[in-house]
Protein backbone atom coordinates (compact mmCIF):
# COMPACT_ATOMS: atom_id res chain seq x y z
CA UNK A 1 0.00 0.00 0.00
CA UNK A 2 1.21 3.52 -0.84
CA UNK A 3 0.60 6.78 0.95
CA UNK A 4 0.56 10.17 -0.67
CA UNK A 5 0.14 13.50 1.19
CA UNK A 6 -1.99 14.91 -1.55
CA UNK A 7 -5.32 16.19 -0.35
CA UNK A 8 -5.33 19.49 1.63
CA UNK A 9 -2.96 22.44 1.44
CA UNK A 10 -3.44 25.56 3.51
CA UNK A 11 -1.16 28.58 3.59
CA UNK A 12 -2.55 32.03 4.36
CA UNK A 13 -1.07 35.38 5.24
CA UNK A 14 -3.90 37.54 6.47
CA UNK A 15 -3.95 41.20 5.56
CA UNK A 16 -5.13 42.44 8.95
CA UNK A 17 -6.30 46.05 9.43
CA UNK A 18 -4.96 48.26 12.21
CA UNK A 19 -7.71 49.51 14.51
CA UNK A 20 -7.88 53.21 15.38
CA UNK A 21 -10.13 55.52 17.40
CA UNK A 22 -12.28 58.08 15.60
CA UNK A 23 -11.23 61.71 16.03
CA UNK A 24 -14.69 62.79 17.19
CA UNK A 25 -14.94 60.42 20.17
CA UNK A 26 -15.18 62.34 23.47
CA UNK A 27 -13.30 60.76 26.35
CA UNK A 28 -14.69 61.02 29.87
CA UNK A 29 -12.10 61.87 32.51
CA UNK A 30 -12.97 58.72 34.44
CA UNK A 31 -14.14 56.26 31.81
CA UNK A 32 -16.02 55.94 28.54
CA UNK A 33 -18.19 53.33 27.01
CA UNK A 34 -18.82 52.60 23.29
CA UNK A 35 -19.03 49.57 21.02
CA UNK A 36 -15.97 48.69 18.92
CA UNK A 37 -16.11 46.06 16.16
CA UNK A 38 -13.02 45.04 14.21
CA UNK A 39 -13.81 42.74 11.29
CA UNK A 40 -10.95 41.12 9.44
CA UNK A 41 -11.24 40.69 5.67
CA UNK A 42 -12.19 37.28 4.36
CA UNK A 43 -9.18 35.13 3.49
CA UNK A 44 -9.74 32.42 0.87
CA UNK A 45 -7.33 29.51 0.98
CA UNK A 46 -7.39 27.24 -2.04
CA UNK A 47 -6.03 23.72 -2.41
CA UNK A 48 -5.93 22.64 -6.05
CA UNK A 49 -4.00 20.11 -8.06
CA UNK A 50 -1.08 22.45 -8.80
CA UNK A 51 -0.58 23.21 -5.10
CA UNK A 52 -0.70 19.56 -4.23
CA UNK A 53 1.96 18.48 -6.70
CA UNK A 54 4.29 21.33 -5.70
CA UNK A 55 3.97 20.45 -2.05
CA UNK A 56 4.64 16.78 -2.71
CA UNK A 57 7.72 17.49 -4.82
CA UNK A 58 11.16 16.77 -3.47
CA UNK A 59 13.48 19.75 -3.74
CA UNK A 60 12.87 22.16 -6.60
CA UNK A 61 9.29 21.71 -7.78
CA UNK A 62 10.22 23.12 -11.18
CA UNK A 63 12.11 19.96 -12.03
CA UNK A 64 9.43 17.39 -11.26
CA UNK A 65 7.61 15.54 -14.05
CA UNK A 66 4.53 17.21 -15.41
CA UNK A 67 1.16 15.60 -15.17
CA UNK A 68 -1.20 15.73 -18.11
CA UNK A 69 -4.91 16.27 -18.47
CA UNK A 70 -6.99 13.87 -20.53
CA UNK A 71 -9.81 14.91 -22.78
CA UNK A 72 -12.26 14.29 -19.92
CA UNK A 73 -10.17 16.21 -17.38
CA UNK A 74 -8.63 13.13 -15.74
CA UNK A 75 -5.10 13.77 -14.51
CA UNK A 76 -2.37 11.30 -15.31
CA UNK A 77 1.38 10.80 -15.66
CA UNK A 78 2.70 9.29 -18.86
CA UNK A 79 6.02 7.91 -20.05
CA UNK A 80 6.69 6.82 -23.59
CA UNK A 81 9.45 5.88 -25.94
CA UNK A 82 9.53 5.54 -29.71
CA UNK A 83 11.56 3.14 -31.84
CA UNK A 84 12.03 3.49 -35.59
CA UNK A 85 13.45 0.47 -37.36
CA UNK A 86 14.48 1.44 -40.86
CA UNK A 87 15.54 -0.36 -44.03
CA UNK A 88 19.17 -0.44 -42.88
CA UNK A 89 18.14 -2.59 -39.87
CA UNK A 90 16.48 -5.09 -42.20
CA UNK A 91 18.62 -5.19 -45.33
CA UNK A 92 22.33 -5.94 -45.18
CA UNK A 93 24.25 -4.65 -48.21
CA UNK A 94 27.91 -5.36 -48.85
CA UNK A 95 30.29 -2.58 -49.68
CA UNK A 96 30.78 -2.63 -53.41
CA UNK A 97 34.54 -2.57 -54.01
CA UNK A 98 36.90 -4.05 -56.55
CA UNK A 99 40.68 -3.68 -56.96
CA UNK A 100 42.80 -5.35 -59.66
CA UNK A 101 46.57 -5.31 -60.23
CA UNK A 102 47.98 -7.52 -62.94
CA UNK A 103 51.54 -7.38 -64.42
CA UNK A 104 51.77 -7.24 -68.21
CA UNK A 105 54.68 -7.58 -70.65
CA UNK A 106 54.28 -5.19 -73.57
CA UNK A 107 56.05 -5.26 -76.92
CA UNK A 108 55.80 -2.11 -78.95
CA UNK A 109 53.07 -2.24 -81.65
CA UNK A 110 51.75 -5.55 -80.26
CA UNK A 111 47.98 -5.88 -80.03
CA UNK A 112 46.41 -6.04 -76.57
CA UNK A 113 43.09 -7.81 -76.07
CA UNK A 114 42.45 -8.61 -72.44
CA UNK A 115 39.25 -8.95 -70.33
CA UNK A 116 38.88 -9.58 -66.59
CA UNK A 117 35.52 -10.38 -65.00
CA UNK A 118 34.75 -10.34 -61.28
CA UNK A 119 31.66 -10.96 -59.18
CA UNK A 120 30.73 -8.66 -56.32
CA UNK A 121 28.24 -10.02 -53.81
CA UNK A 122 25.59 -7.42 -53.03
CA UNK A 123 23.97 -9.09 -49.98
CA UNK A 124 26.12 -9.51 -46.90
CA UNK A 125 23.58 -11.90 -45.32
CA UNK A 126 23.35 -15.27 -47.10
CA UNK A 127 19.66 -15.61 -46.16
CA UNK A 128 18.71 -12.51 -48.12
CA UNK A 129 17.90 -12.18 -51.79
CA UNK A 130 17.79 -8.92 -53.73
CA UNK A 131 15.63 -9.05 -56.85
CA UNK A 132 15.88 -5.40 -57.83
CA UNK A 133 17.07 -2.16 -56.28
CA UNK A 134 16.52 1.40 -57.48
CA UNK A 135 19.21 3.70 -56.11
CA UNK A 136 18.28 6.90 -54.24
CA UNK A 137 21.86 7.96 -53.57
CA UNK A 138 25.26 6.43 -54.32
CA UNK A 139 28.50 7.54 -55.93
CA UNK A 140 30.85 5.29 -57.87
CA UNK A 141 34.57 6.09 -57.93
CA UNK A 142 36.67 4.53 -60.73
CA UNK A 143 40.46 4.78 -60.95
CA UNK A 144 42.95 3.27 -63.45
CA UNK A 145 46.65 3.94 -63.96
CA UNK A 146 47.98 5.00 -67.37
CA UNK A 147 49.66 2.36 -69.53
CA UNK A 148 51.98 2.60 -72.52
CA UNK A 149 49.22 1.73 -74.95
CA UNK A 150 46.69 3.31 -77.25
CA UNK A 151 43.11 2.09 -77.75
CA UNK A 152 40.29 1.83 -75.21
CA UNK A 153 39.59 0.61 -71.71
CA UNK A 154 35.95 -0.44 -71.11
CA UNK A 155 34.25 -1.16 -67.82
CA UNK A 156 30.72 -2.64 -67.85
CA UNK A 157 28.21 -3.83 -65.24
CA UNK A 158 25.29 -5.48 -67.05
CA UNK A 159 23.20 -5.72 -63.83
CA UNK A 160 23.38 -1.91 -63.37
CA UNK A 161 21.34 0.23 -65.73
CA UNK A 162 19.94 3.70 -66.23
CA UNK A 163 16.84 4.17 -68.37
CA UNK A 164 17.15 0.56 -69.50
CA UNK A 165 20.76 1.02 -70.74
CA UNK A 166 23.41 -1.14 -69.04
CA UNK A 167 26.21 0.72 -67.32
CA UNK A 168 29.35 1.13 -69.50
CA UNK A 169 32.26 3.62 -69.36
CA UNK A 170 35.39 3.88 -71.55
CA UNK A 171 38.71 5.77 -71.49
CA UNK A 172 42.05 5.74 -73.19
CA UNK A 173 44.69 3.62 -71.43
CA UNK A 174 47.47 6.12 -72.06
CA UNK A 175 45.74 8.90 -70.09
CA UNK A 176 44.76 7.10 -66.88
CA UNK A 177 41.33 7.54 -65.33
CA UNK A 178 39.91 9.00 -62.09
CA UNK A 179 36.19 9.80 -62.05
CA UNK A 180 33.22 9.99 -59.66
CA UNK A 181 29.89 8.92 -61.15
CA UNK A 182 26.52 9.79 -59.62
CA UNK A 183 24.36 6.65 -59.57
CA UNK A 184 21.12 8.34 -58.47
CA UNK A 185 18.21 6.76 -60.32
CA UNK A 186 20.19 3.74 -61.52
CA UNK A 187 18.63 0.32 -61.10
CA UNK A 188 20.31 -2.91 -60.04
CA UNK A 189 18.87 -6.27 -61.08
CA UNK A 190 21.38 -8.74 -59.64
CA UNK A 191 22.11 -12.28 -60.77
CA UNK A 192 21.67 -15.02 -58.18
CA UNK A 193 23.47 -18.07 -56.90
CA UNK A 194 22.48 -20.23 -53.91
CA UNK A 195 23.56 -17.65 -51.32
CA UNK A 196 24.33 -14.58 -53.36
CA UNK A 197 22.77 -11.71 -55.26
CA UNK A 198 25.70 -10.40 -57.23
CA UNK A 199 26.95 -7.90 -59.79
CA UNK A 200 29.26 -8.85 -62.67
CA UNK A 201 32.00 -6.34 -63.39
CA UNK A 202 34.03 -6.68 -66.61
CA UNK A 203 37.12 -4.61 -67.48
CA UNK A 204 38.60 -5.01 -70.94
CA UNK A 205 41.58 -3.44 -72.74
CA UNK A 206 41.65 -3.36 -76.52
CA UNK A 207 44.58 -1.50 -78.00
CA UNK A 208 48.20 -1.45 -79.15
CA UNK A 209 51.37 -1.19 -77.06
CA UNK A 210 53.20 2.07 -77.68
CA UNK A 211 56.46 0.89 -76.11
CA UNK A 212 58.20 -2.23 -74.95
CA UNK A 213 57.93 -2.83 -71.22
CA UNK A 214 58.46 -6.09 -69.39
CA UNK A 215 57.14 -4.69 -66.06
CA UNK A 216 54.00 -2.84 -67.06
CA UNK A 217 51.10 -3.05 -64.56
CA UNK A 218 47.42 -3.26 -65.26
CA UNK A 219 45.98 -1.35 -62.20
CA UNK A 220 42.28 -0.69 -61.64
CA UNK A 221 39.97 0.07 -58.68
CA UNK A 222 36.25 0.71 -58.31
CA UNK A 223 34.13 1.46 -55.22
CA UNK A 224 30.58 2.58 -54.56
CA UNK A 225 29.78 4.69 -51.54
CA UNK A 226 27.00 3.36 -49.31
CA UNK A 227 23.93 2.66 -51.41
CA UNK A 228 20.63 4.08 -50.20
CA UNK A 229 17.72 2.39 -51.96
CA UNK A 230 14.78 4.33 -53.30
CA UNK A 231 12.99 0.99 -53.35
CA UNK A 232 14.28 -2.56 -53.17
CA UNK A 233 12.52 -5.89 -53.78
CA UNK A 234 13.54 -9.37 -52.67
CA UNK A 235 13.38 -11.58 -49.64
CA UNK A 236 15.15 -10.19 -46.59
CA UNK A 237 15.47 -13.33 -44.52
CA UNK A 238 14.07 -14.68 -41.26
CA UNK A 239 16.36 -13.01 -38.76
CA UNK A 240 16.61 -10.77 -35.71
CA UNK A 241 16.75 -7.25 -37.09
CA UNK A 242 16.58 -5.43 -33.73
CA UNK A 243 17.33 -6.50 -30.17
CA UNK A 244 18.02 -3.80 -27.67
CA UNK A 245 17.58 -3.37 -23.90
CA UNK A 246 15.64 -0.22 -23.06
CA UNK A 247 14.78 1.78 -19.98
CA UNK A 248 12.28 4.43 -18.92
CA UNK A 249 13.29 6.56 -15.93
CA UNK A 250 10.16 6.88 -13.79
CA UNK A 251 10.94 10.27 -12.27
CA UNK A 252 7.35 10.63 -11.05
CA UNK A 253 8.01 8.11 -8.28
CA UNK A 254 11.44 9.54 -7.56
CA UNK A 255 10.33 13.18 -7.47
CA UNK A 256 7.45 13.05 -5.00
CA UNK A 257 7.15 12.03 -1.37
CA UNK A 258 5.16 8.82 -0.95
CA UNK A 259 4.36 6.76 2.12
CA UNK A 260 1.81 4.15 3.15
CA UNK A 261 -1.74 5.40 2.44
CA UNK A 262 -2.18 5.62 -1.33
CA UNK A 263 -2.56 2.95 -3.95
CA UNK A 264 -2.61 3.36 -7.70
CA UNK A 265 -4.89 1.58 -10.10
CA UNK A 266 -5.65 1.78 -13.80
CA UNK A 267 -1.99 1.82 -14.79
CA UNK A 268 -1.15 0.12 -18.07
CA UNK A 269 1.81 -0.48 -20.36
CA UNK A 270 1.02 -0.53 -24.05
CA UNK A 271 3.09 -1.34 -27.13
CA UNK A 272 1.74 -0.17 -30.49
CA UNK A 273 3.41 -1.20 -33.74
CA UNK A 274 2.89 0.42 -37.15
CA UNK A 275 4.53 -1.33 -40.09
CA UNK A 276 5.15 0.96 -43.07
CA UNK A 277 7.27 -1.62 -44.90
CA UNK A 278 6.66 -4.45 -47.33
CA UNK A 279 8.15 -6.94 -44.87
CA UNK A 280 6.51 -9.05 -42.17
CA UNK A 281 7.70 -8.79 -38.57
CA UNK A 282 7.04 -10.06 -35.13
CA UNK A 283 7.82 -7.71 -32.26
CA UNK A 284 8.34 -8.84 -28.67
CA UNK A 285 8.49 -6.78 -25.50
CA UNK A 286 10.57 -8.99 -23.25
CA UNK A 287 12.34 -9.01 -19.85
CA UNK A 288 9.89 -6.51 -18.37
CA UNK A 289 10.71 -5.42 -14.85
CA UNK A 290 10.43 -2.46 -12.46
CA UNK A 291 13.53 -1.40 -10.55
CA UNK A 292 13.55 0.42 -7.21
CA UNK A 293 16.08 2.89 -5.83
CA UNK A 294 18.08 0.04 -4.27
CA UNK A 295 18.51 -1.52 -7.74
CA UNK A 296 16.21 -4.39 -6.78
CA UNK A 297 14.03 -5.48 -9.67
CA UNK A 298 10.61 -7.12 -9.79
CA UNK A 299 9.61 -8.92 -12.96
CA UNK A 300 6.15 -8.13 -14.26
CA UNK A 301 3.96 -11.22 -14.40
CA UNK A 302 1.42 -11.38 -17.18
CA UNK A 303 -0.85 -13.92 -18.84
CA UNK A 304 -1.09 -12.60 -22.40
CA UNK A 305 1.04 -13.03 -25.50
CA UNK A 306 3.77 -10.39 -25.53
CA UNK A 307 4.77 -10.99 -29.17
CA UNK A 308 2.93 -9.18 -31.94
CA UNK A 309 2.81 -10.36 -35.54
CA UNK A 310 2.56 -7.44 -37.96
CA UNK A 311 1.82 -8.18 -41.62
CA UNK A 312 3.53 -6.36 -44.46
CA UNK A 313 2.08 -3.54 -46.51
CA UNK A 314 0.72 -4.75 -49.82
CA UNK A 315 2.55 -3.35 -52.82
CA UNK A 316 -0.85 -2.67 -54.36
CA UNK A 317 -1.68 -0.21 -51.57
CA UNK A 318 1.81 1.31 -51.20
CA UNK A 319 2.20 4.91 -52.35
CA UNK A 320 5.60 6.63 -52.64
CA UNK A 321 4.13 9.84 -51.18
CA UNK A 322 3.32 8.01 -47.94
CA UNK A 323 -0.42 8.24 -48.48
CA UNK A 324 -1.25 4.68 -47.44
CA UNK A 325 -2.23 2.86 -44.26
CA UNK A 326 0.39 0.93 -42.31
CA UNK A 327 -0.27 -2.50 -40.85
CA UNK A 328 -0.96 -2.21 -37.10
CA UNK A 329 -0.95 -4.37 -33.99
CA UNK A 330 -0.95 -3.67 -30.25
CA UNK A 331 -1.02 -5.21 -26.79
CA UNK A 332 -1.57 -3.79 -23.30
CA UNK A 333 -0.53 -4.95 -19.83
CA UNK A 334 -3.08 -3.82 -17.25
CA UNK A 335 -4.79 -4.97 -14.05
CA UNK A 336 -6.74 -7.63 -15.94
CA UNK A 337 -3.71 -9.49 -17.29
CA UNK A 338 -0.70 -8.52 -15.18
CA UNK A 339 0.50 -7.42 -11.76
CA UNK A 340 1.89 -4.09 -13.01
CA UNK A 341 -0.27 -2.08 -10.58
CA UNK A 342 0.79 -3.95 -7.47
CA UNK A 343 4.46 -3.58 -8.42
CA UNK A 344 4.17 0.21 -8.23
CA UNK A 345 4.28 -0.26 -4.46
CA UNK A 346 8.07 -0.75 -4.68
CA UNK A 347 8.54 2.96 -5.56
CA UNK A 348 10.08 2.14 -8.94
CA UNK A 349 12.58 4.56 -10.42
CA UNK A 350 12.82 2.83 -13.80
CA UNK A 351 11.07 0.40 -16.12
CA UNK A 352 13.44 -1.94 -17.97
CA UNK A 353 12.56 -4.13 -20.93
CA UNK A 354 13.81 -5.30 -24.32
CA UNK A 355 12.38 -4.83 -27.79
CA UNK A 356 13.11 -7.79 -30.08
CA UNK A 357 12.12 -7.66 -33.75
CA UNK A 358 12.28 -10.55 -36.22
CA UNK A 359 11.74 -10.22 -39.96
CA UNK A 360 9.63 -12.68 -41.93
CA UNK A 361 8.78 -14.87 -38.92
CA UNK A 362 6.51 -17.05 -41.08
CA UNK A 363 9.15 -17.56 -43.75
CA UNK A 364 9.10 -16.60 -47.41
CA UNK A 365 5.39 -16.19 -47.99
CA UNK A 366 5.55 -13.25 -50.38
CA UNK A 367 8.15 -10.93 -51.85
CA UNK A 368 9.38 -8.20 -49.53
CA UNK A 369 10.03 -4.61 -50.40
CA UNK A 370 11.56 -1.63 -48.62
CA UNK A 371 12.09 2.04 -49.37
CA UNK A 372 14.46 4.60 -47.91
CA UNK A 373 11.46 5.95 -45.95
CA UNK A 374 10.25 2.54 -44.76
CA UNK A 375 10.03 2.15 -40.99
CA UNK A 376 8.63 -0.21 -38.43
CA UNK A 377 7.45 2.18 -35.69
CA UNK A 378 7.14 0.87 -32.13
CA UNK A 379 5.65 3.07 -29.43
CA UNK A 380 5.90 1.97 -25.78
CA UNK A 381 3.70 3.85 -23.34
CA UNK A 382 3.28 3.69 -19.57
CA UNK A 383 0.08 5.42 -18.48
CA UNK A 384 -0.47 6.15 -14.77
CA UNK A 385 -3.87 7.75 -14.12
CA UNK A 386 -4.23 9.34 -10.72
CA UNK A 387 -6.74 6.97 -9.17
CA UNK A 388 -6.19 6.90 -5.43
CA UNK A 389 -7.63 5.91 -2.10
CA UNK A 390 -6.75 7.32 1.29
CA UNK A 391 -7.36 5.64 4.63
CA UNK A 392 -7.13 7.88 7.72
CA UNK A 393 -4.27 10.01 6.49
CA UNK A 394 -2.94 12.62 8.94
CA UNK A 395 -2.53 16.16 7.69
CA UNK A 396 -1.29 19.38 9.38
CA UNK A 397 -1.83 22.86 7.92
CA UNK A 398 -1.55 26.36 9.32
CA UNK A 399 -3.17 29.78 8.98
CA UNK A 400 -1.25 32.86 10.13
CA UNK A 401 -3.10 34.40 13.09
CA UNK A 402 -1.01 36.86 15.15
CA UNK A 403 -3.46 37.54 17.98
CA UNK A 404 -1.62 40.46 19.57
CA UNK A 405 -1.40 42.22 16.22
CA UNK A 406 -5.13 41.72 15.78
CA UNK A 407 -5.97 43.39 19.10
CA UNK A 408 -3.29 46.01 18.38
CA UNK A 409 -1.45 45.57 21.64
CA UNK A 410 -1.18 42.87 24.27
CA UNK A 411 -2.35 45.34 26.91
CA UNK A 412 -5.69 45.63 25.15
CA UNK A 413 -6.62 41.98 25.74
CA UNK A 414 -8.59 42.87 28.88
CA UNK A 415 -10.85 45.17 26.85
CA UNK A 416 -11.83 42.61 24.19
CA UNK A 417 -15.08 40.79 24.98
CA UNK A 418 -15.18 38.18 22.23
CA UNK A 419 -13.30 37.14 19.14
CA UNK A 420 -15.41 35.17 16.69
CA UNK A 421 -13.86 33.12 13.88
CA UNK A 422 -15.80 31.93 10.86
CA UNK A 423 -14.71 28.99 8.72
CA UNK A 424 -16.42 28.00 5.47
CA UNK A 425 -15.14 24.65 4.23
CA UNK A 426 -15.84 23.79 0.57
CA UNK A 427 -14.84 20.34 -0.65
CA UNK A 428 -14.47 19.27 -4.26
CA UNK A 429 -12.52 16.07 -3.56
CA UNK A 430 -14.30 12.72 -3.01
CA UNK A 431 -12.94 12.54 0.56
CA UNK A 432 -14.16 13.18 4.07
CA UNK A 433 -12.13 14.98 6.71
CA UNK A 434 -12.19 15.29 10.47
CA UNK A 435 -10.35 18.33 11.79
CA UNK A 436 -9.47 20.20 14.97
CA UNK A 437 -8.26 23.80 14.99
CA UNK A 438 -5.60 24.67 17.57
CA UNK A 439 -4.18 28.05 18.54
CA UNK A 440 -0.38 27.75 18.65
CA UNK A 441 2.54 30.03 19.49
CA UNK A 442 5.55 30.78 17.29
CA UNK A 443 7.14 27.45 18.25
CA UNK A 444 3.97 25.54 17.23
CA UNK A 445 3.14 24.73 20.87
CA UNK A 446 -0.60 24.23 21.35
CA UNK A 447 -2.17 26.89 23.60
CA UNK A 448 -5.88 26.18 23.10
CA UNK A 449 -8.40 24.56 20.74
CA UNK A 450 -11.26 26.14 18.82
CA UNK A 451 -13.58 23.13 18.37
CA UNK A 452 -14.86 20.92 21.20
CA UNK A 453 -13.48 17.86 19.45
CA UNK A 454 -12.36 16.61 16.03
CA UNK A 455 -15.27 17.54 13.78
CA UNK A 456 -16.35 16.64 10.26
CA UNK A 457 -15.49 19.86 8.43
CA UNK A 458 -15.32 18.45 4.91
CA UNK A 459 -18.05 16.07 3.96
CA UNK A 460 -18.31 13.94 0.85
CA UNK A 461 -19.45 16.01 -2.15
CA UNK A 462 -22.14 14.81 -4.54
CA UNK A 463 -20.91 12.06 -6.87
CA UNK A 464 -22.58 11.37 -10.20
CA UNK A 465 -23.14 8.03 -11.94
CA UNK A 466 -19.66 8.25 -13.48
CA UNK A 467 -18.16 8.45 -9.97
CA UNK A 468 -17.15 12.04 -10.59
CA UNK A 469 -17.78 14.99 -8.27
CA UNK A 470 -20.81 16.88 -9.57
CA UNK A 471 -21.31 19.39 -6.74
CA UNK A 472 -18.93 20.55 -4.01
CA UNK A 473 -20.00 20.17 -0.39
CA UNK A 474 -20.17 23.10 2.06
CA UNK A 475 -19.80 23.22 5.85
CA UNK A 476 -19.72 26.40 8.02
CA UNK A 477 -18.12 26.47 11.45
CA UNK A 478 -17.98 29.25 14.01
CA UNK A 479 -15.58 29.36 16.93
CA UNK A 480 -15.89 32.08 19.61
CA UNK A 481 -13.09 32.99 22.03
CA UNK A 482 -14.25 34.55 25.30
CA UNK A 483 -12.36 37.09 27.44
CA UNK A 484 -10.58 34.44 29.48
CA UNK A 485 -9.47 32.50 26.40
CA UNK A 486 -8.35 35.69 24.62
CA UNK A 487 -6.29 36.76 27.63
CA UNK A 488 -4.68 33.32 27.94
CA UNK A 489 -3.83 33.18 24.21
CA UNK A 490 -2.58 36.77 24.19
CA UNK A 491 -0.23 36.03 27.09
CA UNK A 492 1.05 32.98 25.21
CA UNK A 493 1.56 35.14 22.09
CA UNK A 494 -0.49 32.99 19.70
CA UNK A 495 0.80 33.28 16.12
CA UNK A 496 -1.06 30.67 14.07
CA UNK A 497 -4.08 28.43 13.79
CA UNK A 498 -3.02 24.80 13.33
CA UNK A 499 -5.50 22.56 11.53
CA UNK A 500 -4.91 18.89 12.30
CA UNK A 501 -6.84 16.69 9.91
CA UNK A 502 -7.68 13.04 9.35
CA UNK A 503 -8.56 12.42 5.71
CA UNK A 504 -10.20 9.38 4.17
CA UNK A 505 -11.95 8.23 1.02
CA UNK A 506 -13.98 5.91 3.23
CA UNK A 507 -17.65 6.56 2.56
CA UNK A 508 -20.48 4.59 4.11
CA UNK A 509 -18.00 1.99 5.33
CA UNK A 510 -16.42 1.48 1.89
CA UNK A 511 -12.96 2.74 1.04
CA UNK A 512 -12.85 2.95 -2.75
CA UNK A 513 -10.51 4.32 -5.34
CA UNK A 514 -11.38 7.66 -6.87
CA UNK A 515 -10.18 9.37 -10.01
CA UNK A 516 -8.33 12.66 -9.78
CA UNK A 517 -9.74 15.32 -12.10
CA UNK A 518 -8.38 18.74 -12.95
CA UNK A 519 -11.33 20.62 -11.46
CA UNK A 520 -11.07 18.98 -8.03
CA UNK A 521 -10.01 21.15 -5.12
CA UNK A 522 -10.82 22.48 -1.67
CA UNK A 523 -11.20 25.96 -0.22
CA UNK A 524 -11.42 27.57 3.20
CA UNK A 525 -12.98 30.99 3.58
CA UNK A 526 -11.78 32.39 6.89
CA UNK A 527 -12.75 35.60 8.66
CA UNK A 528 -12.95 36.86 12.21
CA UNK A 529 -14.55 39.64 14.23
CA UNK A 530 -13.30 41.32 17.39
CA UNK A 531 -15.96 42.86 19.64
CA UNK A 532 -15.25 45.21 22.57
CA UNK A 533 -17.80 47.26 24.54
CA UNK A 534 -15.59 48.78 27.19
CA UNK A 535 -12.40 50.75 26.81
CA UNK A 536 -10.82 52.50 29.78
CA UNK A 537 -8.11 55.08 30.03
Amino acid sequence: MKRLDIIILFAATLALPTSCMKDDVEIDEVSYKRPVNIAAPVSVIVADYDDIMKRLAKGDSKNVPETKIGSDGLLYVEYNKDYKIGWENVLSLNKVRLGLRSPMSLNKDAKINRTMTERIKLNSDDSQRIDSLTIATATMTVKADAMDASGKYTMSIPELSNGGKPFTISWEPGSGYNEKIDLTGYKIVPKHSSDSSFLTISISLNGTATSTSLNSMFSFSMSVSEIVPEIVYGFFGTKVVYNSPSEMALDFFDSYEFDDGIEFTGTDITMDVNNWTGTQFDVTMDLMRLVDRDSLSSNIKFNIENTLYVDQVSHDTYRPDGNFKPCFNSFTLDTANSDVNSLLSIDPISYKYSIIVNSNPKGETKENFLTKESTLDCHVNMYIPLWMKVDNMDRNDTIDFDLNSIIIDKDNADYVDTLAMYFDFENGFPVTQLAQAYLVDGNMRIVDSLFPKFEQVWIMPKIDNNKRVSEWSHVSKKAVMDKEQIKRCSDADVKKILLKSIISTNHNGKNKFFKFYEEYGMTIKFSFEVVSNYLAD
